[in-house]
Order: C-alpha cells, then sequence, then structure tokens
C-alpha cells in the first residue's frame, strides 16, 4: 500500500498502463569474449556478466586456461550445443605466472622445439609456443611449405620432454609468415 497511516492505498496488482507493454525479459546466460595470449580468443557463458579486463579461469582443451575478458553480450536462449564455461576469476598469482613464468617457459620450449626440428630436418618453421594455463597442453605455432610435414617423431620427443599433450598448429596454411604474434596488453 501507501504510506504508514496516509490513508492513501495502493491496488495491489495493478494493470501496466499500456497493454503493448512487455517486461524486458531477463538474459538466462552471458557471453564472455576472452583474449588469450597471441591474440587467440574464445567465447564461453557465464551465469552473471563480467566487466572488461578482468582475468579469469575458463575450461580448456581438456583443462583449464587463462584469459582477459574483452566483452559481454547478454543471451536470451541458449542452445544446445556444447559451449565452455568460465570457471572462476583468476588469483593475482595466477596472473602472474600467466605473464611471466609461462612466458619463460615458452621461450625454453621453442628452443628446444627448433633444435629438434632441425635436427630431424623438418620443413616447418616455427614462430611460437604457448602453453595451456594449466601445462596440460604446449602448442607450436608453425607455417610451413610443405603440403604434409611429417612432425612425429618430434611430438613423441616433446611429450617426453615437456610431460604435456604437445599441439602443432599450421597458422597459415598457405605457407606465408604470420609475422609478429598480436600483442595483448595485460
Amino acid at each position: 500500500g501507501g504510506g504508514h497511516g496516509s490513508g492513501v492505498t495502493t491496488p495491489v496488482d495493478t494493470p501496466p498502463s499500456s497493454p503493448t507493454m512487455c517486461p524486458t525479459p531477463a538474459p538466462v546466460a552471458y557471453e564472455i569474449n576472452v583474449q588469450f595470449k597471441h591474440g587467440r580468443s574464445g567465447t564461453y557463458h557465464h551465469s552473471e556478466p563480467i566487466q572488461n579486463d578482468v582475468h579469469i579461469i575458463v575450461e580448456g582443451d581438456r583443462g583449464l586456461d587463462l584469459g582477459k575478458v574483452v566483452g559481454v553480450t547478454p543471451l536470451f536462449q541458449v542452445s544446445e550445443k556444447k559451449v565452455n564455461k568460465v570457471r572462476r576469476f583468476a588469483t593475482p598469482e595466477e596472473v602472474k605466472t600467466w605473464k611471466d613464468g609461462l612466458v619463460q617457459d615458452e621461450a625454453r620450449a621453442m628452443k628446444y622445439m627448433k633444435h629438434q626440428i632441425h635436427r630431424h630436418n623438418i620443413p616447418i618453421t616455427v614462430h611460437r609456443a604457448e602453453y595451456q594455463f594449466d601445462r596440460k597442453k604446449l602448442t607450436f605455432h608453425y607455417t610451413t611449405e610443405a603440403t604434409h610435414p611429417d612432425f612425429r617423431c618430434i611430438l613423441k620427443e616433446g611429450y617426453r620432454q615437456f610431460r604435456c599433450r604437445i599441439w602443432m598448429n599450421n597458422c597459415d596454411p598457405k605457407g606465408n609468415d604470420p609475422g609478429q604474434p598480436l600483442p595483448i596488453s595485460h
């Protein structure tokens, strides 16, 4: 009702002033756009919106990855296909590891893999290495002029060396040099 003791009452079920007005439905989820290192990005779902520039932990390829939120879109319906989800906010220690520790380990991995490629005379050029945050996967981004380079031997050696899944990603199937990786402002 109205104010206490004012003697004015307001009906509880007041109809809308216009029959054409519909309440805006609430989003059922949010699509969170995430930027990872080297320009890689992905889309994830979460029950709440997350501010841009916040570091989060997301479901990765059979593990967890860390990235920065770069966009949020409300969803009013969700498709039936499987979508990866935001797991939680990253801790300051995890962000530091992502910015510093992983970068150093990726540099060591690059040096090792370039040596193995040269040793086995494999016709590819590796441009960068990228660990998934939980270190369960190490991706080497490469280019090649060869149609189907055989790098099975370095996959086995890489697994023995790094104790994680090794993924070779042809970052430009046409064989063009991809140039410098896209910088991410941490």
